[in-house]
């Protein structure tokens, strides 16, 4: 299931010869997280390794393993044209070429930003553990935000 997924997935960006890819996760892991949490690093792994085969080598995940993913792929061709925003620098910067995944410390991580929203937000709804993970990028100068809920 996992290779016909990864293949499928691949064809599609083939096709469309994107700059920028942006796959966002729903439940990464979800409330039974503790048994499906071994999986990621393998799907992560044959991902980026697919990705990288067809010019995508710099790549960025950002995985809460009991909610929200994130996953940003650059074709090599782009790479040069974008940056990254430093949420602690409070700047944009350059990308190194490879894929990194961060799943521990995502509160500490400076190139991400993620909180709950707090719970007068929507007073009206019944709040669960309901958070975000905001990411900026910038290719040339159009401001790309990502900001899934």
């Amino acid at each position: 299931m996992l290779r016909m997924m990864t293949e499928d997935v691949r064809q599609v960006v083939k096709e469309s010869d994107a700059q920028f890819i942006a796959v966002h996760m729903q439940e990464v892991g979800g409330k039974n997280s503790e048994g499906c949490v071994g999986q990621v690093p393998a799907f992560l792994d044959r991902v980026a390794a697919s990705m990288h085969e067809i010019g995508y080598s710099t790549g960025r995940a950002y995985l809460d393993l009991e909610a929200l993913g994130s996953i940003f792929f650059i074709n090599d061709i782009t790479l040069p044209r974008i940056q990254q925003y430093d949420f602690i620098a409070k700047q944009f910067v350059k990308l190194e070429k490879v894929f990194e995944s961060y799943d521990h410390g995502l509160l500490k991580c400076r190139m991400l930003r993620k909180a709950k929203f707090p719970k007068d937000f929507w007073p009206t709804v019944k709040w669960s553990r309901k958070g975000y993970m905001h990411c900026r990028f910038c290719i040339d100068q159009t401001s790309l935000i990502y900001f899934p809920i």
